[in-house]
C-alpha cells in the first residue's frame, strides 16, 4: 500500500483511526506512569589512617596511601548479603550500591541510592553510612588489632539528592507511542480493507443472475391493467 492509498484509507476510516488512537495515547500514559522519574541520593566517606601511622604527624591526610586494600575490604563486606539484604529489605524499591568514587585515588567510599521516592533513597543512604563505622570496627576486632592500629572513617559530605532522572520515562513513552501509532495505522487499514472486501461480495453477489433485487434497487411496475386508454389513441371502428 503506498502513502496516497493509506492517506485514503485513514481518511475513509477515520472513525476507527480516532477511537485506536485515542486507545494509544491512554495506554502511553499509563506506561509514563508506571515508569515514574527516579532521583539518586549519594554520599561519600573517607577511611583514615590509624593513628600508630601518623608517627606525630598533625595531618593524617597525608597518609592516606596504604589504605586502598582496606577500603575494598570494607566495600566487600557492606555490598555482602549479611549486611545489605536487611537494608535493602528496609527500603523496597530503592537500588543501593557502595563503590569505590572513581574520580579520586584516596581511599573513598560512595555510597548510592537510586529509586522514585527521594525521602526513601535519604534514608537508605544514612542506613549505610551509619553501618560504615560498624562494621569497619567489626572487621579489625575479628582480627584481634589493636585499638592504636585501628582505621576508622569520617564521612565527606552530607547526603546529596540529584536532578530527578526521567530518561526512563521518556524511553517508554515513545516506545509506547510509536508502537501505539502504528497499531493504529495498522488496525484503520485492516478494518477498510475488510470492509471493502465485504462491499465487493455484496456487489458481485447482487449482479449474478437471478439475485434477489436490492432493497430499492427493483426495476419499476409495469403499468395496471385498469389504467384508462390513451385519449388521443384512435378508436377502433365497429
Amino acid at each position: 500500500m503506498d502513502l496516497h492509498a493509506l492517506l485514503r484509507a485513514l481518511l475513509r476510516r477515520w472513525y476507527v483511526a480516532a477511537a485506536a488512537l485515542t486507545i494509544a495515547l491512554t495506554v502511553t500514559v499509563a506506561a509514563a506512569g508506571a515508569a515514574p522519574a527516579t532521583t539518586t541520593a549519594r554520599t561519600s566517606v573517607l577511611l583514615l589512617p590509624p593513628t600508630a601511622d601518623l608517627d606525630g604527624a598533625a595531618n593524617p591526610y597525608l597518609y592516606l596511601s596504604g589504605l586502598g586494600q582496606a577500603t575494598d575490604v570494607l566495600i566487600a563486606r557492606l555490598n555482602g548479603d549479611d549486611v545489605a539484604e536487611p537494608v535493602q529489605e528496609r527500603h523496597p524499591g530503592v537500588t543501593i550500591l557502595v563503590a569505590r568514587d572513581g574520580t579520586t585515588t584516596g581511599p573513598i567510599l560512595l555510597v548510592t541510592a537510586t529509586g522514585a521516592d527521594p525521602a526513601e533513597a535519604t534514608s537508605a543512604v544514612q542506613d549505610v553510612l551509619a553501618l560504615v563505622p560498624e562494621e569497619l570496627a567489626d572487621l579489625q576486632q575479628s582480627l584481634a588489632v589493636p585499638d592504636r592500629y585501628t582505621i576508622t572513617s569520617t564521612a565527606l559530605t552530607g547526603v546529596d539528592l540529584e536532578p530527578p532522572d526521567t530518561t526512563g520515562r521518556t524511553r517508554a513513552m515513545l516506545a509506547v507511542g510509536v508502537l501505539g501509532v502504528g497499531a493504529a495505522v495498522l488496525v484503520t487499514c485492516a478494518v477498510d480493507r475488510l470492509l471493502g472486501r465485504w462491499a465487493e461480495r455484496r456487489r458481485a453477489r447482487a449482479d449474478l443472475p437471478g439475485a434477489p433485487p436490492q432493497p430499492g434497487g427493483g426495476s419499476p411496475a409495469a403499468p395496471a391493467d385498469d389504467e384508462p386508454a390513451d385519449d388521443d389513441a384512435p378508436a377502433t371502428a365497429a
